[in-house]
């Protein structure tokens, strides 16, 4: 039993063997016990100078030196179950967040920038909330499988070669996902900038035209009272005209904005290289 090379094939079958393994250390332990009442009765026989003394003392020796290498046995065995319910439970940890890495990617794969401001204002909330749970699972679920994978290198475990590769490759994994995010967010922020300026253009665009119309009206007053009220509207138009001033400022920086943008995806900078996203909104 304490020799056995299988160490199962799984997580689940390697922490059921570690627990019949304690089992057979109990009994181990028990052994000891019957070994030494054993040897105690025997010792009766040694002081009493039986004649089959030098017999009976061997024994006593082989007994221990059996139980001693049992214990020993018992030892390794233990140790490599340990070691393989370290490894299991590392591979599962790291599929799992493989796995998760793999359903992001996928789904930023998507490129979806919204139809309008109010879609394009969820998936940039949404985008936020990933990246804080980006974060959670660095801090919580990366960092410790990455370390715990380090600690297996340096005990020199087994399976030392596939241990390195499996964290390359989630490494590797999680930052393309985190580069992949960043684009992302890069390109929502600036569907949200676009879609926000066009509001804002068609509201002052509607805003402008119904205050056209008075502007081009033929309609000059039929006497004095009249056009001095003509007037006095006319005034107030070009007062609300001088405050509107800030929210046209506001549009030309929107639209300033705008076209950096667009022209640092038309012309990237060796940061940039190799990105292929546009500032495009979903239409």
């Amino acid at each position: 039993q304490v020799q056995a090379a299988d160490v199962g094939r799984h997580l689940q079958e390697c922490e059921e063997r570690l627990q019949r393994h304690a089992l057979h250390e109990s009994d181990i332990a028990m052994l000891l016990d019957r070994v030494f009442t054993v040897n105690a009765q025997a010792q009766v026989f040694v002081d009493q100078n039986h004649p089959a003394t030098h017999e009976i003392l061997t024994r006593q020796e082989q007994l221990l030196e059996v139980h001693a290498t049992l214990v020993q046995q018992a030892k390794a065995r233990k140790a490599q179950l340990e070691g393989a319910v370290r490894r299991e439970l590392f591979y599962h940890d790291a599929d799992d967040l493989r796995a998760w890495i793999t359903d992001q990617q996928t789904g930023l794969a998507s490129g979806t920038l919204g139809k309008d401001l109010t879609g394009a204002l969820s998936l940039q909330k949404n985008s936020v909330a990933l990246w804080t749970e980006l974060h959670s699972k660095e801090k919580l679920e990366l960092t410790p499988i990455v370390q715990s994978g380090h600690r297996m290198l340096a005990d020199g475990h087994e399976s030392s070669a596939t241990i390195q590769e499996r964290i390359d490759d989630l490494v590797a994994a999680f930052a393309g996902l985190r580069e992949a995010l960043q684009e992302r967010q890069q390109r929502l922020d600036a569907s949200v900038m676009y879609f926000q300026f066009v509001t804002d253009a068609n509201e002052a665009d509607s805003w402008m035209h119904e205050r056209e119309l008075p502007v081009l009206s033929d309609d000059y007053g039929k006497d004095e009272p009249s056009t001095e009220a003509l007037l006095k509207k006319h005034q107030l138009l070009q007062d609300e005209l001088a405050g509107y001033e800030q929210t046209m400022a506001v549009l030309r920086e929107q639209c300033e904005e705008l076209s950096s943008e667009v022209a640092k995806r038309r012309h990237p900078s060796e940061s940039d290289a190799g990105s292929n996203s546009t500032l495009a909104p979903d239409h």
